[in-house]
């Protein structure tokens, strides 16, 4: 259970972390940028990847590996952006959300059992994020803000879906940590590459705030994986339960978060969306026969 807390804490504080990168100006690009070099040495460091790092070309999932990392980075910076400007608990439900994107594949591609649970939580899904991200476009960024959520729904939904094939396809049991650990090197590298096109950007890694950000957003985002797989290996719970209670405890302590700390407001079409969510997690991932 202090895996699955822990996992919690860590998913739930990158969205606090961006809603602070905010509020104190701070550089995102910059922020992420740290985050990946961060993440990607503590996963080096804990797999032990270092010593195969020279051969990692050889390995059936190098190619595979390589646009994933550049959309690791790209959906990072609509997290980013999404917390920022849509609010955290709406990002949040977007996020834990796009789950239905790989069961979807699942049921097409592997043709996994289609059951009534699956079919109401997918449904159940779809208009809980339609409720949850709903704004009136009072503004010309009203659509903007709609379609953020929409786009990272979508996104994070492809970045799980690839994960899902890669790990069913190429990777070994023993090589998810190191190859996640690669996966956010690439990530780094495609951030510092995009820097190279902007006017002073390595100036900026010399800010203290910008350092702090990067480092505890990079400890957040590992952390994250990290207390995951933890989790599911020595919890002695089913994965689709480790994965409900995880995604529902984000959901919940990312909404209290934006309540209390940022005194972000909700319509009531949101919260109902919200309530879907909780819901269509319940579903999709089997805790009703918890």
């Amino acid at each position: 259970m202090i895996y699955i807390l822990l996992s919690i804490l860590s998913s739930t504080s990158i969205f606090i972390l961006f809603k602070g990168i905010d509020k104190y100006k701070a550089f995102t690009h910059h922020i992420i940028v740290i985050n990946y070099f961060v993440a990607s040495v503590l996963g080096m460091t804990i797999s032990s990847g270092w010593q195969n790092i020279i051969s990692t070309y050889q390995k059936n999932w190098f190619l595979f590996s390589i646009p994933m990392g550049i959309l690791f980075i790209v959906m990072f910076f609509m997290v980013g952006t999404s917390s920022q400007r849509a609010g955290i608990s709406i990002t949040t439900v977007a996020c834990k959300m796009s789950v239905i994107l790989p069961i979807l594949f699942s049921i097409l591609y592997y043709k996994e059992m289609i059951s009534w649970q699956k079919i109401s939580g997918i449904a159940l899904a779809l208009v809980a994020l339609v409720f949850s991200v709903w704004k009136k476009p009072e503004k010309k960024e009203g659509i903007f803000l709609i379609l953020l959520p929409l786009i990272l729904f979508l996104g994070l939904g492809a970045i799980d879906t690839m994960v899902k094939y890669a790990q069913q396809s190429y990777i070994l049991p023993s090589e998810a940590s190191f190859f996640t650990a690669f996966v956010f090197g690439i990530s780094f590298l495609a951030g510092i590459i995009i820097g190279f096109f902007r006017k002073d950007f390595f100036k900026g890694f010399t800010k203290i705030k910008i350092l702090v950000f990067g480092i505890l957003l990079g400890l957040s985002n590992f952390g994250s994986f990290y207390f995951m797989i933890c989790a599911l290996n020595k919890s002695g719970w089913d994965s689709s339960v480790v994965f409900g209670v995880n995604n529902m405890g984000i959901v919940a302590l990312s909404v209290l978060a934006g309540l209390i700390w940022f005194k972000e407001k909700l319509k009531i079409i949101n919260w109902i969306g919200i309530i879907f969510a909780f819901i269509a997690i319940w579903f999709l991932t089997g805790l009703y026969g918890f």
